[in-house]
């Protein structure tokens, strides 16, 4: 078997699942499988979907065992995984939706080398408490950083295009962020105004 296609394995009552040769992995192709609670992927070269372990709520991060998977050139394989609790980012896009519903995320590290943060790319990360923006960052989508309810300080140390669209949308209290701290004259800084978030000029 080559290939596992898109929830393949999806809903599936088994507690462990190994393979050994497979080259791609669709998208949720573990997802839901409550019981899970181990998974090998041993080929070196092995590409991987987005969400594979979306709510798999028995699969702890020691469990899942991947040979330098390429995991799908992106950063959305571990979308919904609710054990993941902290990522450093380098790719140039965090994908849409990367990280949605990772509820457990409490620590991202975004590197210089990434340009555009897309829409819904950690949507309902309700433990991140703070979040810093680089300079490398050209662009912010809309619902980038939507019902991250516990987040308390968001630092942009550069000048990205701001979505039109609510950013730290929250359907229940529109805007959750408690503070934006940003330099004078730039996109967020208005958005700042145009939407009465707290914000502080820094240098």
């Amino acid at each position: 078997m080559d290939f596992l296609g898109i929830f393949a394995f999806a809903y599936n009552s088994a507690q462990s699942l190994y393979f050994y040769s497979i080259k791609e992995v669709g998208s949720f192709a573990f997802a839901y499988s409550h019981h899970l609670g181990a998974i090998l992927i041993g080929n070196d070269d092995c590409v991987l979907g987005k969400g594979l372990f979306r709510y798999c709520n028995e699969l702890k991060p020691s469990h899942i065992l991947i040979d330098n998977a390429n995991a799908n050139g992106s950063n959305d394989t571990f979308q919904g995984y609710p054990y993941l609790s902290n990522v450093n980012l380098t790719s140039e896009n965090i994908v849409k939706g990367a990280f949605m519903d990772c509820y457990g995320l409490t620590s991202v590290t975004i590197a210089d080398t990434v340009k555009v943060i897309e829409e819904n790319a950690f949507l309902r990360c309700y433990n991140l408490e703070e979040i810093i923006i680089p300079e490398s960052v050209e662009k912010i989508e809309s619902g980038a950083f939507s019902e991250c309810y516990n987040l308390k300080s968001f630092t942009v140390l550069g000048n990205p295009e701001i979505s039109e669209f609510k950013i730290f949308n929250n359907p229940y209290t529109l805007e959750v962020i408690t503070k934006v701290y940003c330099q004078a004259n730039t996109y967020i800084l208005q958005y700042c105004i145009d939407n009465n978030i707290d914000y502080e000029i820094i240098d």
